[in-house]
């Protein structure tokens, strides 16, 4: 048995968060947790950044303040909050079928498939193909023109089913028809630039001394169960998909709005609180965008959702006990959440993929602690 050196935090917090401080701790203890980043805002002051681990599976690599990391499946966020600026400057609107931008899209019975039903998994699209691979996915005009010509798997509107990774080249197709920019230009060009917010699609500019690797815990879980679907199995496996893809250049390279974001903790806390603020959006755009879209089971995660416009929205208290609290959490760990009653922004990154989305106790343990830090003041 090899005795792994315990993970000191490193960072600041605000005395009232030492509840939080306490609990990365815990957090940073079993020897199973590599590395992590921990950030909290509220009411515009950030409150908490804590860093601490390392990057490499031997423990000689110290996680630095400006190391980042693949953030999976919460980049979504990022890219909800693109759509929910564009819709703001009137250059689109929720109801509107995808298909006037795309009409390639209509193809195969999806005509009437709206923007805000393809925001919130309603589109039936959640599988590339049948033999599709992850160069198919990472080249977003064949992605796109691949879902384009395909035909739902479950009725559009009838359900969500989580796009897991097709989410990405059908955000980024629709956008750029839209907009004019790529979802990647723009989030470099209007976020991350002006607010200086340390988040890239893919990491095509960023310095690979910076990222770290991501690594698979024995706690690991896949979403969907022990017998999966046929929905759930076409998913998972059009195209096949294993974690440490994220250490290849192939992912690196990418610029995929589902998945493959790179950030850390400060980045996207300070990202939400900036969205908190209405200095990205005006406040009744991004009511707009966290209203809920539809609430039930989902097909491809076999849990129940409720869904904004590419936001997951607050359901069993998951992101604390305001209903209107909203965010993402990435496959493996990693989230940023917001909630706009407490002003208040949540973002934790690891590299240490573990447990299954929506019953991690890291991210429990977290917002418990947050609120708890909040009644306490």
């Amino acid at each position: 048995m090899v005795n792994h050196p315990q993970a000191q935090p490193s960072g600041s917090y605000h005395p009232a968060f030492e509840a939080v401080a306490r609990t990365f701790e815990k957090i940073m203890a079993p020897p199973d947790q590599i590395g992590a980043a921990l950030c909290v805002y509220l009411e515009g002051e950030e409150v908490v950044n804590l860093h601490a681990g390392w990057t490499d599976e031997a423990r000689t690599k110290p996680w630095q303040e400006n190391t980042v990391v693949n953030i999976w499946s919460a980049t979504k966020g990022v890219g909800a909050l693109c759509f929910a600026m564009a819709a703001d400057r009137g250059l689109f609107d929720y109801e509107h079928p995808v298909a006037r931008y795309w009409p390639e899209f209509a193809t195969g019975g999806k005509g009437n498939v709206t923007i805000g039903q393809l925001l919130s998994h309603q589109a039936g699209l959640s599988a590339l193909g049948n033999g599709t691979t992850l160069s198919d996915l990472c080249d977003l005009e064949r992605a796109a023109a691949l879902l384009a010509g395909a035909e739902p798997l479950w009725a559009p509107g009838s359900a969500p089913g989580y796009h897991l990774v097709t989410f990405g080249p059908l955000l980024d197709a629709l956008f750029q028809r839209i907009e004019g920019r790529s979802l990647s230009i723009f989030i470099e060009e209007e976020i991350a630039r002006p607010f200086e917010v340390d988040i890239q699609i893919g990491a095509r500019t960023v310095a690979r001394s910076r990222i770290s690797p991501v690594f698979v815990a024995e706690s690991f879980n896949r979403a969907g169960g022990d017998v999966l679907s046929e929905i759930q199995h076409r998913t998972f496996t059009e195209p096949p998909l294993d974690p440490l893809i994220a250490n290849t250049e192939e992912w690196l390279t990418a610029e995929l709005v589902s998945a493959n974001g790179v950030s850390n903790a400060s980045a996207l806390a300070k990202l939400y609180d900036v969205m908190l603020g209405g200095k990205l959006l005006s406040m009744s755009a991004l009511g707009r965008a966290i209203d809920c879209r539809i609430d039930g089971n989902d097909l491809v995660l076999a849990l129940p959702f409720r869904w904004g416009a590419g936001f997951a929205l607050n359901s069993n208290d998951t992101y604390g006990p305001n209903p209107r609290a909203f965010g993402h959490n990435g496959w493996g760990g990693s989230f940023a959440i917001a909630d706009p009653d407490a002003n208040l922004a949540i973002a934790f990154t690891t590299n240490t993929m573990a447990y299954r989305q929506r019953e991690d106790p890291r991210a429990e343990s977290i917002v418990k602690a947050a609120f708890t830090s909040l009644g306490s003041r």
